[in-house]
């Protein structure tokens, strides 16, 4: 709409709207100007397959990254013979999904709000309107093959454009 992706959940999905982007990647920036209309919220979800690794959850009183539970990942992996060779949780698959960090702040609705994400290495970051947080987990480490924007609130739209997904530069000590 207007050259903006837009979504909203419908009760007879039984899941929120999610527009997912194929993508091969590991230390990665997702950029984006996103609105909120409405009693919704956004989430940004980092995935291996159907697996979610990490979310990153706006809404218009908080921010937060989530770490999301890895056995899901772990046996689809198997399953489909894409084991990346690594273990960085050593097996440990039933930790429970987890905020790693989160923070108030005030979403204006219908006002564009600009977003960072940055994800390297095991540190996952979000930024809104200047404001960051960030958490970290070994289990972020591993190769994703797609994200997506979810769309969440029945009486709502997210908006999201100005979408740019780049390759993050792991940072140096000097």
């Amino acid at each position: 709409m207007d050259g903006a992706l837009h979504g909203r959940q419908l009760a007879a999905d039984k899941h929120t709207a999610f527009r997912k982007i194929y993508l091969d990647h590991k230390d990665v920036i997702y950029e984006y100007d996103m609105k909120l209309v409405g009693d919704g919220f956004h989430q940004l979800l980092i995935n291996w397959g159907l697996a979610h690794i990490a979310k990153c959850v706006i809404r218009y009183d908080s921010v937060a990254v989530f770490k999301i539970r890895e056995r899901g990942k772990r046996e689809q992996m198997a399953r489909l013979k894409y084991d990346q060779g690594l273990d960085p949780l050593k097996g440990e698959w039933d930790e429970k999904t987890f905020a790693m960090n989160e923070t108030e702040i005030s979403i204006e609705e219908g006002k564009w709000h600009h977003v960072v994400i940055e994800l390297v290495n095991n540190t996952l970051s979000l930024t809104v309107d200047g404001k960051t947080i960030q958490g970290e987990h070994v289990g972020l480490s591993e190769k994703k093959n797609n994200f997506g924007f979810q769309a969440g609130g029945f009486e709502s739209y997210i908006y999201i454009d100005n979408v740019r997904v780049y390759e993050a530069e792991p940072k140096t000590c000097l």
